[in-house]
């Protein structure tokens, strides 16, 4: 009987040390286990970088510009008005008002004020853009010169509308000159190939009146 308890015990001792040699081989197999990445973390490959414009700068009215102006309940005082090269317009009985860089909203206020002192009593005055005046497009595009805006355009609109860059155009940027406050200043736009082969701007930006697009 003596001998069979040792026996167990013996078997015992050896299938214990059996298991915990198991468990640490289990343990190393852990340890030198790669780590997986989640591949749901990793950030996509870069895309090829798109054409940016910029928010439509607040429409001031310019040379050329077509204005309608609304008076309610007063006929006479309902007008299409042309803006002229020195910044006025001819208006009803008033004579001419300057409204050189003002906005739409700016030329109703300031008519308001003037009806408001000598002819009528609360006018309620709406003034809308009929024509957005000139730009000029100069360089080599073509068809270079005058260019009428019916609407609010960027650059790239308005060079489709001159019909494009000519023979001997350089394609890497454009130039905008602009006079703000009386200063004259200069946006270079750069260009960029898509993916169709064509031209386009990296930056684009609304034209105002009198601005000058230079392509060389």
């Amino acid at each position: 009987m003596k001998q069979f308890i040792l026996g167990i015990g013996a078997a015992l001792v050896s299938i214990s040390k059996k298991m915990s040699l198991i468990f640490a081989m289990f343990l190393m197999s852990c340890a030198s286990a790669p780590v997986q990445k989640n591949t749901q973390d990793d950030k996509p490959a870069p895309q090829k970088q798109e054409a940016i414009i910029l928010p439509k700068a607040e429409f001031r009215v310019g040379a050329h510009t077509k204005l309608f102006i609304s008076v309610y309940n007063e006929l006479d005082l309902t007008d299409e008005v042309i803006v002229l090269p020195d910044g006025t317009i001819d208006y009803a009985y008033v004579g001419k008002i300057v409204v050189k860089d003002l906005t739409p909203k700016q030329v109703e206020y300031k008519l308001t004020q003037i009806l408001q002192k000598d002819y009528l009593v609360h006018p309620q005055v709406t003034v809308k853009v009929k024509e957005f005046g000139m730009v000029y497009v100069l360089g080599k595009v073509k068809s270079p010169g005058i260019l009428k805006l019916v609407e609010q355009e960027t650059v790239l609109q308005a060079l489709t509308s001159v019909g494009g860059f000519s023979d001997g155009a350089q394609r890497k940027v454009i130039q905008v000159i602009r006079t703000v406050g009386g200063e004259k200043k200069m946006f270079t736009l750069s260009l960029k190939e898509t993916q169709g082969g064509g031209l386009d701007l990296v930056e684009s930006l609304y034209l105002l009146p009198n601005d000058t697009i230079l392509v060389e």
